[in-house]
């Protein structure tokens, strides 16, 4: 199976037919083909299940954070709710370019599913839940935390 050619899960079920083959089956062979290292892994499993850090009263994914980001745009005037949407900001189909926009949306619902989950069990019900953002013009999708200050858009 080690070749440049994709192989997606249908193709997978198309050749192991008969043998009764899952999802996690799939995920096993593609880690052995393609040589995934733990480290990848892990990465992979903290963009579904972040660690999250409380600043200013705002949650942040803590990968994400940069204090010097932070204090920048609150010296600029902006508010902690504010910089809580863009420094959680991430694209999906800028980090997967290979997916097309149905695609991003639907994983995207998956890590805003995983986000929501541990946000609620580390802080309870929270005002701003994390969520998806579909830009219908460009195409792109997007994953955060928080609202973005309309005012700053007029």
């Amino acid at each position: 199976m080690n070749n440049s050619k994709s192989f997606d899960f249908a193709s997978f079920v198309s050749v192991n037919q008969c043998a009764g083959v899952s999802g996690l089956d799939y995920v096993h062979v593609v880690y052995k083909d393609r040589g995934l290292v733990y480290d990848f892994l892990f990465r992979l499993g903290k963009l579904f299940l972040p660690d999250f850090k409380v600043v200013g009263g705002a949650i942040f994914v803590s990968e994400l954070f940069r204090d010097e980001e932070y204090k920048r745009l609150l010296s600029d005037g902006k508010a902690s709710h504010e910089i809580q949407f863009w420094i959680n900001l991430i694209e999906i189909t800028g980090m997967f370019d290979d997916i097309d926009t149905d695609q991003a949306a639907e994983l995207a619902k998956l890590i805003v599913d995983g986000w929501n989950a541990k946000l609620q069990r580390e802080f309870g019900d929270v005002s701003v839940p994390a969520r998806v953002l579909c830009d219908d013009e460009t195409g792109e999708v997007f994953v955060t935390i928080g609202h973005q200050d309309k005012r700053a858009d007029e």
